[in-house]
């Protein structure tokens, strides 16, 4: 199956939408349809998926102004921010950034500032980490 499919299949799930899944399938694996190859050697990778849970490094009680995140890796990812439990951001990353592909996702000005951060990584390909970048607020 397509990447790409895999991506809007993700999305239209956590996003509560109500989808009919007969364009994904891709064919049947022992008499069942399935939406993505189990081997590694054919068909697209199983995508895998992160959720970091609220993250306050490097001190909770410390106001934060988080500006973006980066994915790391080798192929393409979807995620989802939260600061202080709002959803801030979302958008598709790419690994090999180029003109019309980022692999950074900005967190709108004003949205950033928080005490935690919570990511939801769908990624699709070799996913080695990401970054979060942020500065603290002096008060």
């Amino acid at each position: 199956m397509d990447s790409d499919l895999v991506l809007l299949l993700q999305e239209a799930q956590l996003n509560g939408l109500p989808i009919d899944l007969e364009p994904f399938f891709n064919g049947y694996v022992y008499g069942h349809k399935s939406l993505a190859e189990l081997s590694p050697d054919e068909g697209d990778l199983i995508p895998l998926v992160v959720r970091t849970g609220p993250v306050s490094k490097p001190d909770p009680g410390v106001l934060k102004r988080y500006q973006a995140v980066e994915v790391n890796g080798n192929g393409t990812a979807f995620v989802w921010v939260w600061i202080h439990n709002r959803l801030v951001a979302k958008g598709r990353l790419f690994t090999q950034e180029t003109p019309r592909a980022s692999r950074r996702l900005n967190i709108p000005r004003g949205l950033g500032n928080g005490y935690s951060i919570d990511l939801l990584i769908a990624f699709q390909g070799t996913f080695t980490g990401y970054e979060v970048f942020y500065d603290l607020v002096s008060e």
